[in-house]
């Protein structure tokens, strides 16, 4: 997995040609990130309208607080494997490393 591009609540992974955004959500004193696959229309969005796209779903992300109980967000189900969490980690402080050199 490796980090194609970033903004200020989101990072956009790759791998085996699968989009992952993950966005930064905040709900009163909580913090968290939230992953999704991308969909295909999810794709086609992003690479017709680029980060301008991203900012966008990251912040529909947060906004639908996928993370609260209770809540009927409609990306609430799309949430990646912790398997697949561990590798954004992974490959967000290779990327981080690599920024710093």
């Amino acid at each position: 997995m490796i980090v194609l591009d970033h903004g200020s609540t989101w990072f956009l992974y790759e791998e085996d040609k699968a989009l992952y955004l993950e966005a930064l959500c905040s709900h009163s004193a909580a913090d968290y990130v939230f992953i999704i696959e991308m969909s295909p229309k999810e794709q086609y969005e992003y690479k017709k309208s680029g980060a301008k796209y991203l900012d966008w779903l990251a912040h529909e992300i947060h906004y639908s607080a996928p993370g609260v109980i209770g809540n009927k967000s409609i990306y609430k189900e799309r949430r990646v494997s912790s398997e697949c969490h561990e590798k954004t980690k992974i490959a967000s402080k290779l990327w981080r490393e690599s920024a710093n050199k």
